[in-house]
């Protein structure tokens, strides 16, 4: 308990919850925030556990979009494409893109979704997984987010590379961290406590 609130209060969110790597982080958080009614939209580049949690989150093909590596232009394209009956739209990116080592634009990432806020019930939530930039970039080390001047609304980070210990986490509002601790399956079975019966 103690360890999420550093982590939290270190990237400034309000609540964190850990787990045992970045990788079942994101499976997690797909598993938590999955819908019939969730339309993602992502960078071509993203990680391989970004694609790999929307197979988990079994999200349909008709519910994706992918934009080109960091081309504004195309994320807000599939923004206005979004389908009908569509409640929240997820953007999910890398901070830091492992095969090229350039970082997503994070300030005009918020500048194009807040538009768009107000289309949906839910709104548009960003999601970023900055395991490659958490502890090793921006100014104190405090990742893509420091770097750009703005945040995503859920940080995702690793323990496993900057830090060089295992464990990763996602951090956000205090209700989607509890929904969390609900619901992702990645914590459920693999959390050394809880497996331990």
């Amino acid at each position: 308990a103690e360890l999420e609130e550093r982590i939290a209060r270190y990237v400034s969110k309000p609540a964190a919850k850990i787990f045992n790597s970045a990788y079942t982080s994101v499976l997690g958080l797909a598993l938590t925030i999955a819908s019939p009614e969730t339309y993602w939209i992502g960078d071509e580049l993203n990680h391989n556990c970004i694609i790999r949690s929307m197979r988990i989150a079994n999200v349909p093909r008709d519910n994706k979009a992918i934009y080109k590596h960091n081309n504004m232009d195309e994320l807000k394209q599939h923004l206005d494409n979004v389908p009908e009956g569509m409640d929240r739209v997820i953007v999910i990116f890398d901070g830091i893109f492992s095969m090229r080592g350039d970082n997503a634009p994070v300030d005009r990432i918020a500048r194009i979704v807040e538009p768009y806020q107000g289309k949906f019930k839910d709104g548009v939530i960003t999601v970023m997984d900055d395991s490659h930039g958490i502890g090793a970039y921006g100014k104190t080390g405090r990742g893509t987010e420091e770097f750009c001047g703005a945040q995503a609304d859920i940080l995702i980070g690793t323990f496993g590379k900057a830090f060089g210990v295992n464990g990763g986490f996602i951090t956000g509002s205090k209700e989607l961290v509890e929904a969390v601790r609900q619901k992702a399956d990645t914590l459920l079975l693999t959390n050394p406590v809880m497996g331990a019966g």
